[in-house]
């Protein structure tokens, strides 16, 4: 059955037939060019790794792959242009954020101006202060770290897109894990225990933590930028049952076998090997999220649309760790 058909819009539908995901070959945009493809709708995979991008997508219906930069708006307006609606999955390494992360969407909101094209974006936690309340849309954003107050400056610049006609929908998501999303804290867990060795946990054991299955996200997601009344408004997409450490251990240990202890890193770990490495300097500050987690709250989501239907930890576990044994 056409997936679009379980995508139920209470308000005024609209009619996607191209669509173009920005940087589809990270976690959430993989999933997003999953699901509109398998819906019917042809999808253009903007990213800058050709090769990486051919072996995710070659063998999928209605995908075209893009080789292209957002910075070169010339190739991104030619894109764009054939598109009823843009997703913005655009995935910058932490280090860069403060160089690259507010240009890069500068770029993609003029173009989406210029090409009169409905723009969904995937956005995160991070502008909200670590407090460990349940977050809604009108709660007010206080970051406190670096990157959250680039995220904050991102979601005010979007706002002014809104103010000029720019159609925006953005959607707040906790952090992933899934098919292909190697760069998330999850999944170098997942690695690690399939490997047979001492999974890998970032953060306290005993905190409850959310996580969201990227193709849960991406049909939430898709859902929203075809519903005209969810635009020029945020929407907050919870993941599944928060769960501890313990218990996403528990869960590994049943379906890979490896019962060794996991191997617990902790804040002052990450900041030692920050002296070493960029990336790990930068993720410092965002492990204050696995100490003092924010949780999402969907009310608004689930009102306004069809009950979503969440995947378990325990299956979207084993779709991540079969997709993991395939072999390359």
């Amino acid at each position: 059955m056409n997936k679009i058909d379980h995508w139920l819009i209470k308000g005024g539908f609209i009619k996607m037939e191209k669509a173009i995901v920005l940087g589809a070959t990270g976690a959430m945009g993989y999933a997003l060019v999953h699901r509109l493809q398998s819906s019917g709708v042809k999808t253009y995979a903007y990213c800058r790794h050709l090769n990486r991008a051919k072996e995710l997508f070659g063998d999928l219906n209605h995908v075209e792959v893009i080789e292209g930069d957002v910075r070169d708006t010339i190739r991104l307006e030619q894109a764009m242009k054939e598109v009823d609606i843009t997703f913005v999955s655009l995935n910058i390494p932490y280090q860069k954020w403060s160089r690259e992360l507010l240009p890069l969407f500068e770029e993609v909101f003029k173009v989406a101006f210029a090409t009169k094209t409905k723009v969904a974006v995937v956005d995160n936690i991070y502008s909200y202060k670590t407090n460990e309340q349940l977050i809604t849309e009108d709660t007010p954003r206080e970051p406190e770290t670096n990157k959250g107050k680039l995220r904050k400056e991102l979601y005010l610049n979007m706002q002014a897109w809104m103010k000029k006609g720019l159609s925006i929908v953005i959607a707040h998501f906790p952090d992933f894990y899934g098919p292909h999303a190697d760069n998330t804290m999850l999944q170098q867990t997942i690695q690690t225990a399939l490997a047979g060795k001492r999974p890998l946990y970032l953060g306290p054991m005993n905190k409850k933590r959310e996580f969201i299955y990227t193709f849960d996200g991406a049909d939430a997601l898709i859902t929203l930028a075809m519903d005209e009344t969810a635009y020029q408004q945020s929407w907050n997409i919870p993941g599944t049952k928060p769960e501890n450490g313990q218990e996403i251990i528990s869960i590994l240990q049943r379906l890979t076998g490896n019962t060794k202890k996991p191997f617990v890193v902790r804040k002052p770990m990450i900041r030692f090997l920050g002296f070493f490495s960029p990336f790990m300097r930068e993720l410092t500050e965002m492990m204050d999220l696995t100490e003092n987690p924010v949780f999402l709250d969907g009310t608004k989501y689930e009102q306004a649309f069809v009950p979503r239907v969440s995947t378990s930890f325990d299956e979207g576990l084993r779709q991540v760790i079969k997709q993991m044994q395939k072999p390359t």
